[in-house]
């Protein structure tokens, strides 16, 4: 189940690099979906996830399994990230 942290990655970013807001995110060939995923510290605790500076990207295949994560800390607010991954990718709802 897809959730407002989730995108479906369209075939010409496979395998590619893409830069987010000067973040690279090395996608895998195999990857389908990606989740972003703030990482648990004070501001998610506070209900505040999109303030987070520390998140993890997961990479998903199109049955589910991860493929890959990366790690992203004090880099760039998951707000930022989402609105700029917006841009790039297609958001699932």
């Amino acid at each position: 189940m897809l959730n407002d942290f989730d995108f479906s990655i369209p075939q010409k970013y496979r395998g590619q690099k893409i830069v987010v807001k000067e973040i690279v995110l090395n996608i895998p060939a195999s990857a389908m979906y990606l989740t972003v995923n703030p990482l648990e510290d004070e501001e998610e605790l506070l209900g505040m996830q999109q303030l987070s500076d520390r998140q993890q990207i997961i990479y998903r295949a199109k049955d589910g399994t991860v493929v890959s994560c990366e790690d992203f800390e004090h880099e760039i607010t998951t707000n930022d990230l989402m609105f700029g991954l917006e841009k790039v990718l297609k958001i699932n709802i």
